[in-house]
């Protein structure tokens, strides 16, 4: 017989569930630079939609047997657009040590167009060398981010 578990019982440090969860008014995205198969972005997504948010996850390109193009001005222009559009309080970037030119490139660009959102950063890069990121973003999230976005997000409401 097959034992069916809970995601509760799964991550029990997760704020618990309710049966009605209301409708929160912050908006997230998160952006995946160079990284389809990224899980983490992921259950991010999904717990802060969950638990009432609007989040947006965004695949920002790909890389190709370690071939990592630069984004072209149409790529981040449409990524640029995107964010506008979405009307996002915060912003999430995450991505490996590879990226992290393109991704403060990117937090430059990001800013300009969206002044008054949260920029955070997250990823294998800032889990390592957080030190790095800190003049870049406005929250750095090392390590694991599911449950630090939730606490994040509950204390922007």
């Amino acid at each position: 017989m097959t034992e069916t578990i809970t995601f509760e019982r799964l991550s029990p440090t997760l704020p618990p569930q309710v049966e009605t969860i209301a409708k929160r008014t912050k908006k997230v995205a998160i952006i995946a630079l160079y990284a389809l198969e990224n899980s983490g972005v992921r259950h991010i997504t999904s717990i802060l939609k969950h638990h009432g948010w609007q989040a947006d996850l965004i695949f920002f390109k790909q890389w190709y047997n370690n071939r990592v193009p630069n984004p072209t001005e149409e790529e981040v222009q449409l990524l640029c657009d995107k964010v506008i559009e979405g009307g996002y309080d915060v912003i999430g970037l995450s991505f490996g040590s590879p990226y992290w030119l393109i991704a403060r490139e990117l937090t430059q660009r990001l800013r300009a167009v969206c002044p008054d959102s949260l920029m955070l950063w997250g990823g294998l890069h800032v889990t390592l060398s957080p030190e790095t990121c800190i003049p870049y973003a406005d929250v750095l999230c090392v390590g694991e981010g599911e449950c630090p976005m939730i606490e994040l997000m509950e204390r922007l409401e």
